[in-house]
């Protein structure tokens, strides 16, 4: 009778064990559960708190029942070496993967590689190749209720990048991000304007910036093209739409002719006029040519042609951009606008009047104005079949009665010299003649009438140009040693006979 009594109560303990191991692992699967939604819950609250772009999950979309995956890679039969080979070939992947930078209206692309995309869980493949397999009961037991429930395991990486990285990319894109505010700008199709909308400027904050791209990564890319909104401060622009339609009338225009087969200068005259063209200067706003034609070197398209340098003619790059400049001064001058810059060439050229031409050179010789009129003003520009143009549009405030003209007056003139040159380069047998310019000191007066009646007149400029010397240039590549002495010898002698003897009675190198 005892042994029955405790026969049944060992039974009795056995189911209350049993109970008690089900109601534990009830237990931890609600808490395991309850962990999971606080993770999504804080992932979701850091997503929507971020000013991250969603971006798409690269994870599988149908996972294999019973399987164990570290992120998208499914590496349930895989042995250690195939699953770090596997990883590894993934991270390489996803380093390539490209993620646009968002500020305002401005972005920038750049790759996650490029920010030093990395993974926190170092021991994720060991994690995923012992479920199921090693622990104590209770967690073979839960991994195995979290396979049958879900179908699969999936184990994230834990993406990170590096704070360095992320800081160096931003501030390297900075001039594609960040951006002053925009007024309204115009348009002239044929003669009639369009105002053209505003646009806000950008200041991205850098250091803000850096922790959302890193809380982006961490909790909402999964791989992929990715986009992230940076941390800026939107500047606003100003609505000047009501000014801009004030311009309606032609201040002033001028237009100059050159030699469309000279293939480079009519480049660079080309390039200037569409670097100038479209530009709005509100008033009070002064106009330089330099900052708005720009560095004319062969990376911005600019070819090699004539320009002055000092008493001498050579070839550099954007020779003949001065003719724009000086094109734009003629139309400044009857816009009657105020120059605030503006310098003549060290010898005379002949595409305007003396003392209406206006040159350029590197960051110190400029063509200033400013817009000196109660509203903005347009440059219009144009430079096609062999000429060049400008017309100025704004508000026109001026007596219809009174007209202007300008007049250049020579006050004195410098003769040439005539010099004789030996050219290295030139072939043997040639003589170049450039024909010499006489100096001269001039003045540019303003006449103004009333009625066509003179009125009054003002000096605007005065300019000096040096002569320019009438040049021989004699040839001696290809010729033997004997005529190259004869040659610099009839040189030195400044007699043209003798230049052409030793020339003519010369010979060639054996």
């Amino acid at each position: 009778m005892r042994d029955q009594k405790n026969q049944k109560n060992q039974k009795h303990q056995r189911k209350r064990i049993l109970a008690a191991l089900i109601a534990l692992a009830v237990i931890a699967a609600m808490l395991l559960g309850m962990a999971v939604s606080v993770v999504r819950a804080q992932e979701e609250e850091t997503q929507q708190s971020s000013a991250a772009i969603e971006a798409p999950d690269y994870r599988p979309e149908t996972l294999k029942k019973q399987a164990v995956y570290i992120d998208n890679i499914d590496v349930t039969n895989m042995s250690y070496s195939e699953a770090e080979r596997a990883l590894n070939e993934h991270m390489e992947k996803l380093r390539g993967d490209s993620i646009v930078l968002y500020a305002g209206d401005n972005a920038a692309v750049t790759t996650a590689g490029a920010m030093g995309l990395s993974y926190t869980n170092k021991n994720i493949i060991e994690e995923a190749l012992s479920i199921g397999k090693k622990g104590n009961v209770l967690k073979r037991f839960l991994a195995d209720r979290q396979i049958r429930n879900e179908g699969a395991i999936v184990l994230d990486l834990g993406f990170r990048v590096d704070r360095g990285l992320v800081s160096q990319v931003i501030r390297r894109n900075k001039d594609l991000l960040n951006c002053e505010p925009r007024p309204n700008s115009l348009e002239l199709s044929g003669k009639t304007f369009s105002v053209l909308p505003a646009k806000d400027g950008v200041r991205v904050d850098e250091t803000a910036s850096v922790d959302t791209v890193m809380q982006y990564i961490a909790h909402t890319w999964h791989g992929g093209q990715g986009g992230v909104a940076l941390n800026a401060e939107i500047l606003p622009s100003k609505d000047t739409a009501d000014q801009l339609r004030n311009v309606r009338n032609l201040l002033g225009e001028a237009t100059t002719e050159f030699d469309s087969s000279e293939e480079a200068r009519a480049t660079n005259i080309g390039l200037a006029a569409a670097h100038i063209h479209g530009t709005v200067l509100y008033p009070g706003e002064e106009f330089s040519s330099i900052e708005a034609i720009g560095p004319t070197e062969a990376e911005y398209g600019f070819a090699l042609g004539a320009s002055y340098a000092g008493d001498n003619i050579i070839d550099t790059y954007g020779g003949g951009v001065c003719q724009a400049t000086s094109t734009l001064y003629d139309a400044v001058l009857e816009a009657e606008l105020e120059v605030t810059e503006r310098h003549n060439h060290t010898m005379r050229i002949h595409y305007v009047e003396p003392a209406l031409d206006a040159t350029i050179s590197d960051d110190t010789v400029d063509f200033r104005f400013k817009n000196n009129t109660d509203s903005p003003i347009f440059i219009e520009a144009r430079a096609e079949d062999g000429e060049v143009s400008f017309r100025i549009y704004g508000h026109e405030t001026r007596d219809p009665n009174r007209s202007i003209r300008y007049e250049s007056r020579i006050l004195t003139t410098t003769d040439y010299e005539t010099v004789y040159k030996v050219d290295e380069k030139a072939p043997f047998g040639s003589i170049r003649e450039i024909s010499g310019e006489e100096g001269m000191q001039t003045e540019l007066w303003k006449i103004i009438s009333m009625n066509g009646e003179y009125e009054s007149e003002e000096k605007v400029n005065s300019s000096t140009y040096s002569p320019t010397n009438h040049s021989y240039l004699v040839g001696i590549d290809g010729a033997s040693s004997g005529t190259v002495n004869a040659i610099y010898n009839a040189v030195a002698s400044k007699s043209l006979d003798q230049i052409y003897d030793a020339v003519y009675n010369g010979t060639a190198a054996d």
